[in-house]
């Protein structure tokens, strides 16, 4: 079998071969949407400082964010807020620091003057806790306001600010020994609009995925599923020797019964010739909630084989000027290549834009196997 068949063939299995990928985005365990909310809030908070200027407050919370309060307070007002949408929940009484007639909220437990070292009250106390819930306490003459998230065997995991003094925010965990021994007061409050519904947290299925290369570009459709919807979906695009996240197109696309597709143009390079080789295309869906799947296909753009539709006229396979083209311009090609020379057109036998073994392996084909 000769070369040129071999070669052809070769080219021609490649050319037909679509490779896919997927990086879907979905849920290991289901979340209530205030779960899901709770979540996100303290992505967005935590490790920062509830202040003006961002910086750690003086111990009297000079610089402090405000909102019906600072520190703590201001901080638990503000996030009970973003949560359930309470405005105010409330202030707390001067003497025992317990809200009471908290706005929006309902009191699930209150308790006062326990003894240092009563665990089980601590227990009972957040016996019903859900996250997202208020906690109001009491030490000495100061009060201490926190968000309470979970709690084990152990002791609970709050999320709060100033607990360093500097209104610093954070997630930690207090055992039922140090709330009982370090609190004078306790109360806890939860939401009354508290949702309990499920979260959103499966992501689109991409399936169906198919390329039919043309002859002056390629079409890429596939089936998108949802549970709940599918948002928007973007088919970004670009070809090898493009950094895809700052070359690559990304083009919306519009569904026709779950059904999404896109024509996706063969491109020319800045001397107007045409682009060879791989294209890659990722498809992006999303749903309202936030999550996505990504699926990558790529396709290869091969050189005709008709040897009058090659950009041969613009290429030099005289490498080393001697006047005839031979396995010593292939060796000359090699050491610009290794020497990193300045890219010239003459030289782009691979017709990726770039000087790189591609082009070396592209001369050799045509000077030591030239097409008859």
């Amino acid at each position: 079998m000769c070369l040129k068949k071999t070669l052809t063939q070769l080219t021609a299995l490649l050319c037909g071969v679509v490779l896919l990928f997927s990086a879907a985005v979905t849920a290991v365990s289901s979340k209530t949407v205030t779960e899901s909310a709770l979540e996100q809030l303290i992505e967005e908070y935590e490790g920062t400082y509830w202040t003006t200027d961002g910086s750690p407050s003086d111990s009297s919370g000079t610089t402090s964010q405000y909102y019906y309060g600072i520190q703590c307070k201001g901080f638990a007002n503000y996030f009970f807020y973003r949560l359930f949408g309470v405005t105010f929940i409330g202030r707390y009484d001067e003497d025992y620091y317990y809200l009471p007639n908290p706005s929006g909220a309902v009191e699930l437990a209150r308790e006062w003057d326990f003894a240092s070292d009563d665990t089980q009250l601590m227990q009972q106390i957040f016996a019903q806790a859900r996250p997202g819930d208020f906690i109001q306490g009491r030490s000495g003459s100061y009060g201490h306001t926190m968000i309470y998230l979970s709690q084990d065997e152990t002791g609970i995991t709050v999320f709060d600010c100033n607990w360093d003094n500097h209104c610093g925010v954070a997630v930690r965990t207090m055992s039922w020994e140090r709330l009982a021994s370090y609190f004078r007061g306790l109360s806890l409050y939860t939401a009354e609009n508290y949702s309990t519904e499920q979260a959103d947290v499966t992501a689109p299925v991409i399936s169906q995925v198919q390329t039919v290369l043309q002859e002056d570009g390629y079409t890429v459709t596939c089936t998108i599923t949802d549970d709940v919807g599918v948002a928007r979906v973007y088919f970004p695009s670009w070809y090898a020797g493009q950094s895809p996240g700052e070359s690559a197109v990304w083009y919306p696309v519009e569904s026709e019964d779950q059904q999404y597709s896109l024509f996706i143009p063969y491109q020319k390079d800045e001397s107007g010739n045409p682009v060879y080789g791989a294209y890659y295309t990722h498809i992006y869906a999303y749903d309202a909630a936030g999550n996505y799947s990504v699926v990558g296909v790529n396709v290869e753009r091969t050189l005709p084989e008709d040897d009058s539709q090659l950009p041969d006229a613009s290429l030099n396979l005289d490498i080393n000027g001697d006047g005839t083209a031979n396995v010593l311009d292939v060796m000359a090609l090699a050491q610009h290549v290794a020497a990193d020379a300045p890219f010239q057109q003459s030289w782009d036998f691979s017709s990726d834009g770039r000087l790189n073994v591609m082009d070396v392996m592209a001369l050799a084909q045509k000077i030591v196997f030239p097409i008859q």
